[in-house]
């Protein structure tokens, strides 16, 4: 319209500039399309306040460098001006704005960047001109206002037409994630149970836990952009409140993927029995499975159903009562929309399936009955366990062969032997712990979920304050209501006459502040590491100190610092950008300008800064989608106006017509939103910037306009496209081999903090055991001291957790890009990559449930005392070959050699470990101090088996990527060297041995 209606382009004008009359009513358009207005509210306050800031960093630019040329032009020194005006206004300007859009790297930090190289490219080329050297500005307020004006209009669609609320969609994806958190737990459940009518396969769970895991970051995406909609009173007073709702919804997923771990002993039964190897009918075994694989499968199914038999009913108790309380969170934002609280939603609701007791109240009754049935499960599986521990045959249990196949007694034993030996005598002993690893973090997982209703009991409170609150402000203000709110807050209009404006003015100061410190989070929004620094290639604590340098020494020192922060991705990707926008500009600073001004090299110029991303493989894909919209969007622009030409009523109309498929490829295919908002830049670039231009003359044709449109863009994405693959490459396969290398080494270092809690007393115990130990008020110190010290290492571990998981997450981002990247020497190896991704978020999930188990009370008292110092040359040797392992696979990844054939022995380590356990006293009379938390170290025990096994299957993935040392083809060539001789080579070499004792005689 602003284009098409004669009124509302001459508001805008053409001011005369250096190359002509300045028309560009047509980016009113571009400027909306880039707004994306069916963006969620919160999320356009959040592109608001980044244009904000966009428009001051473009105004700073525009006005620097024509301040700089004017300057020096008044000095005559045009030359020096436009090298100063490319290397510290166009070539700096542009690469700070490449590095913040790498840091802080969300879509509304990209538009502001966009925004940015669209106002300034045209403004700081234009100082190529001989300009009379005056400082003029009007084409710097008229983009300026272009800019105001097609975000005005992209806001006003945003929030009138049907505006779309990120506290909604939040509300929504809460529900979502709930609802995956009910179907998982049944799920799990009926697995454990082995219930006839179950029909999950493993990897039909493995999918639905794949999808809850990606809600997990939509979450997080969705209150971030809430916490912008400071209008709405749903989320304004219970910010916090979500915040911790969304964590503890984390902690519940990994306990999840924990209590998945669990049922491995199930998924074998069930494998069995489709294989028709074994039936649970009367526990008989079928007539071609009697071997003795399928005996010991018919062994733990035995133990299995007399676990069933005392725990199945209170487990069904358990998991009903967690499903129904899902359910009751669930629906406490059904139908909720802007400016209506829950409870009024819940009345209008006509839901036959709502029962009444969805206040807080009623929450509070849930909570109360979910702690009843979590007591009630925990005894009666603690009961069980003890009792299938003490009673169970001991040929059952513990194998005589195991015994026979000591370390000790036979050091000489072929290790591998030794290994199927234990393996084969573990008999159902394994599987008696993997049942209580099961119920161990059900039970944990139970105490997160009656945590989680905590949390929503305070948000229902807010609200139901907030809805009085709310029904109290409209009797009173009427339809001034809203106003009310947006100034003085929710409690406002109920507060009494005294004081009542300073503490409106305290309210919005507060919510000014919060908006700040939500702004401010997106430029510092990278969290803290929590694991060690390293700098080129070693820990910054085995850096020589500055202290016990000269003066001298700490300059080369500060000089090779600055060096490495250059070095740094984010800071060459910055470089590289801002060097290549120079370099693309210079053509309008020298004898090149005509040809500059002709083919329209800003664009170039754009599309350059658009296309450049941190990775190759984005890059290309980028590039390739750009061209296509960029034709196709010219193309049917050239079709439209060559059959409408300058019909101001027609052209709109189409345009509209156009824009439904392209924006519907951006809501739904977000993959593909580039190219579709390319198809639409280049159609309104085309076709209205040919109608602005008709008056000119017959040489600026609609034809030419798109020809010339297609050709600066694609000459502008490729440019980039070779900039970014010969210029500092950030390649995604190398970036994904460093961050797999970070991954080990940061995971390593998690698995030493989880044993170094529990392998040393913490100073708590140590200073009570100082004083007299019949002492309550000791003893209650004694406590209090010890629950914070777990807590503490609860919180580190959990923030370890969550940075390895974010880790993973732009891992497989960057294995998505290496499909894009051209290889010379053959294609990558996704497949291989893939495994390795899966076996991280394997030894993850398991370290999390590890630190789960290591966090109680009981490994600091019983624990420790019966079943961790005993054995600490062992759990020496273990934990040793484990962190051996994770540095051999951090080092191959960032080396890129072979591996050895002999990987470490972890998983020998492992079994002498759990040989040692079995000789202690405590164990083999099955004793059972007071709860069943004396067998945690057995379960630890158990589940470090499944880490290694992840290890080990990462160590041959190695092997098959990088080789093995020597040159060998697989380990079975290293092993044979090792192999028994023939008794024909004994006995020569006993026939040599006796020549060579004659010889000596």
């Amino acid at each position: 319209m602003w284009t098409f209606v004669p009124f509302l382009t001459d508001f805008l004008g053409s001011p005369w500039d250096v190359d002509g009359p300045v028309k560009n009513a047509h980016v009113v358009a571009t400027v909306a399309v880039y707004f994306y207005p069916a963006r969620t509210m919160g999320s356009m306050v959040e592109a608001n306040l980044m244009m904000v800031v966009g428009a001051l960093y473009a105004t700073f630019l525009c006005c620097g460098s024509m301040g700089m040329s004017v300057l020096l032009d008044y000095y005559e020194l045009q030359k020096l001006g436009h090298l100063l005006v490319l290397l510290v206004w166009l070539g700096g300007g542009y690469g700070v704005l490449a590095y913040v859009k790498t840091t802080v790297n969300k879509p509304t930090a990209t538009t502001a960047c966009s925004m940015v190289s669209l106002i300034s490219s045209v403004i700081i080329t234009k100082e190529g001109a001989y300009h009379i050297g005056s400082f003029r500005s009007q084409a710097i307020l008229q983009v300026l206002l272009i800019v105001a004006i097609g975000s005005l209009i992209s806001n006003v669609v945003c929030f009138l037409l049907w505006p779309s609320s990120a506290t909604s969609k939040l509300q929504v994806d809460l529900n979502k994630t709930l609802s995956s958190f009910s179907t998982l737990l049944e799920m799990l459940t009926k697995t454990f149970l082995l219930d006839d009518d179950i029909k999950t396969r493993p990897a039909d769970l493995k999918k639905a836990i794949d999808a809850h895991q990606s809600s997990y970051t939509t979450l997080k995406s969705s209150l971030a952009q809430a916490k912008y909609e400071l209008f709405d009173s749903r989320l304004a007073a219970t910010t916090s409140a979500y915040d911790d709702v969304v964590e503890s919804m984390l902690r519940l997923s990994q306990g999840l993927t924990g209590m998945r771990a669990g049922c491995t002993l199930q998924y074998e039964l069930m494998q069995a029995e489709q294989e028709g190897r074994l039936r649970r009918q009367g526990g008989e075994v079928s007539d071609e499975g009697k071997d003795t694989e399928t005996g010991k499968l018919r062994e733990e199914l035995i133990v299995l159903e007399k676990f069933k038999e005392r725990v199945g009913p209170s487990l069904h108790s358990l998991a009903t009562i967690s499903k129904r309380t899902l359910a009751h969170l669930r629906t406490s934002f059904i139908r909720t929309k802007p400016g209506q609280t829950t409870l009024h939603a819940l009345e209008a609701s006509s839901h036959g399936d709502l029962e009444s007791g969805l206040d807080a109240e009623g929450l509070q009754r849930l909570k109360a009955e979910l702690d009843s049935s979590l007591l009630l499960f925990k005894r009666e599986h603690s009961r069980a366990i003890k009792l299938l521990y003490r009673t169970l045959p001991a040929e059952t249990v513990y194998s005589a062969e195991e015994l026979e196949e000591d370390v000790r007694e036979n050091p000489f034993a072929d290790p591998k032997k030794r290994r199927d030996a234990d393996e084969e005598g573990a008999g159902v002993n394994d599987n008696l712990f993997r049942i209580y690893h099961f119920c161990f973090n059900l039970e944990e997982w139970t105490k997160e979920l009656s945590l989680l209703v905590d949390e929503f009991v305070a948000i229902r409170t807010t609200e139901q304050e907030v809805e009085r609150t709310a029904i109290e402000r409209k009797q009173r203000w009427g339809l001034l209501a809203p106003v009310a709110t947006l100034l003085g807050g929710v409690r406002w209009a109920t507060k009494k006459r005294r004081g009542r404006g300073r503490r409106a003015t305290a309210t919005v100061n507060q919510r000014a502040s919060s908006l700040k410190e939500q702004f401010t989070n997106l430029f510092t929004s990278r969290s803290e590491n929590p694991f060690p620094q390293i700098e080129d290639g070693a820990l910054t604590s085995h850096q020589s100190a500055p202290q016990s340098l000269t003066y001298l020494g700490r300059i080369k020192q500060s000089i090779w610092m600055l060096g490495w922060r250059l070095r740094q991705p984010s800071v060459r990707f910055a470089i590289k950008t801002g060097a290549g926008a120079a370099f693309l500009a210079s053509a309008a600073f020298t004898g090149l300008r005509p040809i500059w001004l002709e083919w329209r090299g800003e664009w170039a110029l754009i599309s350059y800064m658009v296309i450049m991303a941190p990775s190759l493989g984005a890059t290309n894909f980028l590039a390739f989608g750009r061209i296509l919209g960029t034709i196709t969007g010219a193309a049917t622009a050239v079709l439209c106006y060559s059959l409408f030409p300058e019909n101001a009523i027609v052209l709109p109309l189409l345009g509209a017509l156009v824009s439904v498929p392209c924006f519907y490829v951006i809501v739904t295919r977000p993959q593909y939103g580039p190219s579709s908002r390319f198809v639409l830049l280049t159609f309104n670039l085309t076709a209205l910037y040919a109608f602005n231009l008709r008056e000119v003359g017959p040489e600026l044709n609609v034809l030419g306009i798109g020809i010339h449109r297609t050709i600066a863009v694609a000459f502008g994405v490729v440019y980039g496209l070779l900039l970014n693959v010969y210029i500092w490459p950030y390649e995604a396969r190398r970036e994904l081999r460093r961050g797999l290398s970070d991954y080990f080494l940061n995971a390593a270092h998690l698995y030493l903090c989880l044993v170094s809690q529990y392998s040393n007393p913490p100073e708590a115990l140590l200073k009570a055991s100082q004083h007299d130990p019949t002492s309550a008020c000791d003893a209650t110190e004694s406590t209090a001291l010890l629950s914070q010290h777990l807590d503490r290492a609860e919180e580190e571990c959990i923030r370890m957790e969550v940075h390895l998981q974010q880790s993973l997450i732009k891992l497989q981002g960057l294995l998505a890009a290496t499909a894009h990247e051209p290889r010379l020497k053959g294609p990558f190896p996704v497949a291989a990559y893939s495994t390795i991704l899966q076996s991280c978020q394997a030894i993850l999930d398991l370290l999390t449930s590890i630190g789960h188990v290591t966090t109680r009370e009981s490994w600091y008292s019983s624990v420790r005392r019966d079943f961790v110092v005993p054995v600490n040359k062992e759990r020496r040797e273990m934990v040793g070959n484990v962190l051996l392992y994770f540095s051999l696979l951090a080092s191959a990844l960032t080396l890129k050699t072979p591996l050895p054939a002999y990987l470490p022995p972890a998983a020998e380590a492992r079994l002498a470990l759990v040989r040692k356990l079995r000789t202690l006293e405590v164990v083999k009379k099955r004793i059972v101090r007071g709860g069943s938390e004396g067998l945690l170290y057995l379960g630890y025990a158990l589940t470090m088996k499944d880490v290694i096994a992840q290890l080990d299957l990462l160590g041959r993935t190695f092997q098959g990527l990088f080789g093995i040392v020597g040159g060998a083809s697989s380990t079975d060539e290293f092993e044979a060297l090792f192999a028994a001789h023939d008794d024909s080579d004994d006995e020569d070499g006993d026939d040599d041995s006796s020549s060579e004792d004659q010889r000596r005689s």
